[in-house]
């Protein structure tokens, strides 16, 4: 026959998991509602992420604008200067022939 600290000591040492199931409980809840915050704040302009993101999706806009402004000289069509796929294609603009 053995005791009861025997017995918990020889379940501790077989069980997996050193953790009672209430601290396995309460971490679980944690990450549930950390998940939850994390959705809920997603879509919130006001947050640190959220301003350097737009502040990134505001510079690649402004740098794909000035593309497109860009005189190309590889159109001798006036009115598409700027929108052609050769300007885009090689990404830099040629001098005009002089």
């Amino acid at each position: 026959m053995i005791t009861m600290d025997e017995l918990e000591r020889i379940k501790g040492t077989i069980s997996k998991t050193n953790e009672d199931p209430w601290t396995t409980m309460r971490n679980a809840d944690r990450t549930k509602l950390q998940e939850i915050s994390k959705t809920r704040i997603a879509h919130w302009p006001n947050t640190l992420e959220a301003l350097r993101l737009k502040r990134e999706e505001d510079r690649i806009k402004r740098l794909e604008d000035e593309e497109v402004r860009v005189p190309c000289y590889y159109c001798l069509d006036r009115t598409k200067r700027g929108r052609c796929k050769g300007a885009r294609l090689l990404g830099r603009i040629a001098s005009p022939a002089n």
